[in-house]
């Protein structure tokens, strides 16, 4: 792929951009570039060295957003939290999931991640009440909002942080009967050829004790497009038999 208008250098004043509701909405050639068309966009590129160019703007982006992040998450008022949870359903299943990420990843980096993912699909549809408004989650973590999909992080030290309250559906799996039903637990590590490490682990059985589930099941046991949570998840070696 050499078409260089792909290769977008990302110049913003991020000092006053998120002050205005539409911030998203000024961004979105570079939030679909980077984020909404990111993964077919990647298996295009045939020259290494435009890809790995494509891939640092794209972090270069996504990390300028997470620097900003605090702006959108006080944006928010009372009556909005829980609008969009009205359908939970009482908890039956816990769905694993990797952030495929490095470990020493700062976590806003994620939180934006599904905030670009996530939410701002549903803030740039024109036909949607929600267009043209500041950005909401409905869900609110210690007097902010926070747009984390997922209920728990683990960390590879074994700490771990409750990122969503229970009552509160995690759009994390694809799927929108699972989400609603569903506990959504992440380790915080790029798991797609290695496994958790054992303090990870061993929280992440002592979460889902926590819980009365039918169901452990990981992300690509449900969406199979996915690989999440990596390639040793599954099998009878595969990591998900200690979570058991």
């Amino acid at each position: 792929m050499t078409d260089q208008t792909h290769i977008c250098s990302v110049q913003y004043d991020f000092s006053q951009i998120f002050l205005h509701p539409q911030w998203y909405i000024e961004l979105l050639p570079a939030i679909k570039t980077f984020v909404h068309d990111y993964h077919n966009k990647v298996h295009k590129f045939k020259d290494t060295t435009e890809l790995e160019l494509f891939r640092q703007e794209r972090i270069k982006f996504i990390t300028l957003v997470s620097e900003n992040l605090q702006y959108i998450k006080q944006n928010f008022t009372a009556e909005q939290e829980y609008i969009f949870d009205t359908e939970r359903k009482p908890i039956d299943t816990i769905v694993i999931h990797h952030s495929s990420l490095p470990p020493t990843m700062d976590l806003r980096y994620l939180e934006t991640i599904h905030l670009l993912n996530l939410y701002v699909r549903d803030f740039i549809n024109q036909e949607s009440q929600y267009y043209g408004r500041s950005i909401f989650s409905g869900h609110v973590d210690k007097k902010m909002q926070t747009f984390f999909a997922y209920h728990y992080i683990i960390f590879t030290d074994g700490t771990y942080r409750q990122t969503l309250k229970d009552k509160y559906i995690g759009w994390h799996c694809g799927n929108w009967d699972y989400n609603c039903s569903s506990i959504a637990i992440c380790f915080h590590d790029d798991l797609e050829n290695k496994l958790p490490t054992q303090k990870a682990l061993h929280t992440a059985y002592k979460i889902i004790r926590k819980y009365n589930v039918k169901n452990i099941l990981g992300h690509r046991e449900i969406k199979p497009s996915t690989t999440c949570p990596g390639s040793k998840f599954l099998g009878t070696d595969g990591w998900k038999q200690y979570l058991l």
